[in-house]
């Protein structure tokens, strides 16, 4: 009976030990995942910023264009 009891108090012992490295390994991946995700929210703000910052350079462009058409005549 002492030695089933050791056995289950290992084996408890073991399984304690997988579920803390399975718990550590899962946080880790959580935090990865949290960075990445800031990582591609600042890539998505970068992007419409050079999307406005292009548009804007259109829009300067078609008016340098309309004042020169008009500078000729």
């Amino acid at each position: 009976l002492a030695a089933g009891s050791e056995e289950m108090s290992a084996a408890a012992e073991e399984m304690s030990s997988a579920m803390d490295a399975a718990t550590k390994s899962i946080t880790s991946i959580a935090q990865q995942i949290e960075e990445m995700t800031t990582g591609v929210n600042q890539q998505a703000q970068s992007s419409q910023s050079v999307s406005s910052a292009s548009q804007e350079l259109t829009s300067i462009a078609e008016n340098l264009v309309e004042q020169v058409r008009k500078f000729k005549v």
